[in-house]
């Protein structure tokens, strides 16, 4: 695959097991639905919900750096 000569890995994974330490599928309608209900846009509440909070943003100030804008 492709992906392995970018040094990635595909694994699959079972949803209901959470002690996989990977990030499981979760619904978009639920996760959206969800973040209105909270008050917060679909990337910040995954960011809460999975306690990343401020992931997203390092990672468009890195790509920002590296000149990809």
């Amino acid at each position: 695959m492709i992906f392995g000569i970018v040094g990635l890995k595909l694994i699959k994974t079972n949803a209901a097991s959470s002690n996989s330490g990977a990030l499981s599928y979760i619904s978009a309608k639920e996760t959206i639905k969800s973040a209105k209900k909270e008050g917060l846009s679909v990337c910040d509440y995954a960011e809460k919900m999975w306690n990343q909070v401020g992931e997203t943003q390092k990672v468009i100030d890195t790509m920002e750096k590296l000149g990809a804008f």
